[in-house]
């Protein structure tokens, strides 16, 4: 006997997003605990819009929504900050003096170091 599932697909898609958001928090939380870090931020290529979202940030273990930030590339196609570098070549960067790295922008705020790490996965 088959056991099918009549989830609408709006609670389905709403159940998602509730564990991609969970899963967002505790990449966040694993990064921020494991580097010592106070800030950090997860960004996602938007495909329609051509640059990198702000799809979750913490700021002293606080989430803070952006929903509007959005990094797009300068008018002569350089990358714009080391999470765009980062997108770009799929390496990791580790910048240990943000103030003296050519790939630095500043989005928020200030920062004196900062790790970025491209996360690959497939749809």
């Amino acid at each position: 006997m088959s056991h099918e599932r009549n989830i609408p697909t709006a609670i389905e898609e709403a159940l998602h997003e509730a564990e991609v958001e969970e899963l967002e928090h505790r990449i966040m939380e694993l990064a921020l605990e494991l580097s010592g870090a106070q800030h950090g931020a997860l960004f996602l290529w938007d495909d329609q819009r051509k640059g990198l979202a702000l799809d979750f940030h913490m700021v002293d273990g606080v989430a803070v929504p952006l929903p509007e930030v959005l990094l797009t590339r300068a008018a002569s196609d350089e990358p714009r900050g080391i999470a765009q570098w980062v997108i770009d070549t799929g390496e990791p960067y580790l910048c240990n003096d943000c103030a003296a790295d050519p790939h630095y922008a500043r989005y928020f705020l200030e920062v004196g170091s900062m790790v970025s790490v491209p996360i690959l996965y497939q749809r």
